[in-house]
């Protein structure tokens, strides 16, 4: 509650933003999947600011789907590099 809430609460975003950059630069996840993902979670920053948008559980679930999608992307590219190199 209050601010340990709040701090657990933006260190979510951060860890997202640090976990897409980290599998963007190393090109283990679909680029455009990483930008999204760090975009997406530059504005939730913003938005917890300015606005209670991200109280709504329509768009927590969307934005949560959002940051799951680099690892989604990075596990699938890891699936098919080691079918890949079986073959």
């Amino acid at each position: 509650t209050g601010i340990t809430g709040l701090l657990i609460y933006v260190s979510f975003f951060v860890v997202s933003f640090a976990v897409s950059l980290r599998l963007y630069k190393s090109k283990k996840a679909n680029e455009g999947v990483c930008q999204l993902a760090m975009i997406l979670s530059v504005i939730c920053g913003i938005l917890m600011v300015y606005n209670a948008a991200l109280r709504s559980e329509m768009a927590a679930y969307l934005v949560f789907f959002v940051f799951a999608l680099p690892l989604i992307s990075s596990r699938d590219s890891q699936y098919h590099g080691e079918t890949a190199a079986k073959a």
